[in-house]
């Protein structure tokens, strides 16, 4: 699954993706998220959004880094202990 989250502690959509084990490392996120992305210019017009990604996370890391995401800030979600980093792209 790929797609747009929005959440209520960000002034822009989220872009968030799961994939199986067994499909990681195919190039499978990679495609559907620049798809996301493109669809989020040009259909949406939206003009930034944003990642939240576990700091241990290096694929997603350079998945998003790769996509033109930048590191932004660290943060936690409402609800949650874990610290999370917020990358932005602007579109």
């Amino acid at each position: 699954m790929c797609g747009l989250f929005q959440r209520d502690v960000l002034d822009a959509p989220d872009l968030g993706y799961a994939l199986l084990t067994e499909h990681a490392g195919h190039g499978y996120a990679r495609e559907a998220c620049a798809a996301v992305l493109e669809d989020a210019r040009t259909r949406l017009s939206l003009r930034r959004l944003f990642a939240i990604i576990t700091p241990d996370n290096e694929r997603s890391i350079r998945l998003a880094v790769g996509l033109g995401f930048r590191r932004l800030r660290s943060m936690r979600l409402p609800g949650d202990e874990a610290e999370l980093d917020c990358y932005e792209v602007s579109l």
